[in-house]
């Protein structure tokens, strides 16, 4: 299996989790054209897209993925704020706890804590076992057993923040915004150590700001605590999480 990443902060996130058979694809941030590019033009592998919350970045592209035959699983209120009009048949309204199947991915969600209603995902595969997708939350209550790889914001550190906020690059609404709906790096370091890491191969940091993160400091951080490999999802990246 492997996790294939268009894109993954404010300015658009997807990504794709593949195998020579079928294709799932998580959030709509980028235009149903690109993510066919990725595919090598060939979508009819897909069978499904994974929406975690309304926000543009996440949600903008529903209604071209539906038009071209996707089923969109999402939180009943990302269907009322982006709508899919006539395609609105290729909507599933996910409801937390409860599994879905397509093909032989088998999906879950779990609510997390954004500015708007937003979900957590796990996602399991007998190509790579259980995935878990933590993105665009504060901090994630639940301890999840059995994990194989997980895919977690590790949006800002709080040092790089103040000193932007400091010095002006950063207003002070948008920090007080980014401290209260993003996950900081100690944050996803307590969410990492509160889990049984002993079967976890991957981990993967998604959702880094452009402006309030260091992608090789964190990636060394989080390796050095866990002692797994770490990757970061920046864009075009291609991640090889085996079972």
């Amino acid at each position: 299996m492997k996790l294939k990443v268009l894109g993954s902060n404010s300015r658009g996130n997807c990504y794709i989790l593949e195998n020579e058979h079928e294709a799932l694809i998580i959030e709509a941030g980028f235009s149903f054209s690109r993510v066919r590019r990725a595919l090598d033009l060939n979508h009819s592998r897909v069978v499904g897209c994974l929406v975690s919350h309304g926000h543009g970045d996440h949600a903008r592209y529903m209604a071209g993925f539906a038009k071209s035959g996707i089923n969109i699983l999402a939180s009943e209120s990302v269907f009322s704020s982006n709508t899919l009009g006539q395609h609105g048949k290729m909507g599933i309204a996910i409801k937390p706890d409860t599994e879905y199947v397509l093909g032989d991915f088998t999906v879950s969600a779990f609510t997390l804590h954004h500015d708007v209603p937003c979900l957590g995902f796990l996602i399991d595969h007998p190509d790579s076992g259980l995935i878990a997708f933590i993105s665009d939350t504060r901090l994630c209550d639940y301890v999840i057993p059995g994990l194989n790889h997980i895919i977690i914001e590790c949006n800002y550190a709080k040092d790089i923040l103040e000193a932007n906020i400091r010095s002006g690059r950063v207003h002070h609404t948008r920090g007080k915004r980014v401290l209260l709906t993003h996950m900081e790096l100690e944050s996803c370091k307590k969410t990492l150590q509160s889990n049984d890491l002993s079967g976890v191969r991957n981990i993967v940091l998604a959702h880094l700001s452009p402006d309030n993160s260091d992608a090789a400091r964190f990636q060394n951080e989080i390796a050095t605590l866990t002692g797994k490999n770490v990757s970061v999802a920046g864009p075009g990246a291609s991640i090889n999480l085996a079972g």
